[in-house]
């Protein structure tokens, strides 16, 4: 499994590297943007369409993976708790996600043997344009 390369912003605008790496989701990621225009009806009855300056947004991502490491939600939680501005690198050239985690949830499975996680993660993307 490859690892995706996570950066937390620091003063003076600069991105600093997290040591630790977070890995590859296990599961599919859903990234989607919407659009802010809006439909407005016209005096002779067709329709027009207004964008505000702020011309669309980028819905959360919900990240998900199974996992044996403890500490990789214990990393994210720290995020959390510090409300951490993240940019995470993905194994594609130049593609990342920007924002912040929003929050976490994990389900231990405890029949499993050595102890394994499921792991999912809320990402809000501030990244809007």
């Amino acid at each position: 499994m490859s690892n995706w390369n996570l950066y937390t912003y620091e003063s003076g605008d600069v991105w600093v590297l997290d040591p630790r790496l977070i890995p590859r989701p296990n599961d599919d990621v859903e990234v989607s943007k919407a659009s802010t225009q809006q439909a407005i009806q016209l005096a002779d009855g067709s329709m027009g369409y207004i964008a505000p300056e702020v011309k669309g947004f980028r819905n959360e991502i919900t990240f998900s993976w199974v996992l044996k490491d403890f500490d990789f939600r214990q990393q994210i939680e720290d995020y959390i708790d510090n409300h951490d501005y993240i940019k995470i690198e993905t194994h594609i050239a130049g593609y990342e996600f920007i924002g912040r985690f929003k929050a976490i949830t994990s389900k231990w499975l405890v029949g499993e043997s050595p102890d394994q996680y499921v792991v999912s993660i809320i990402f809000e993307r501030m990244e809007n344009d």
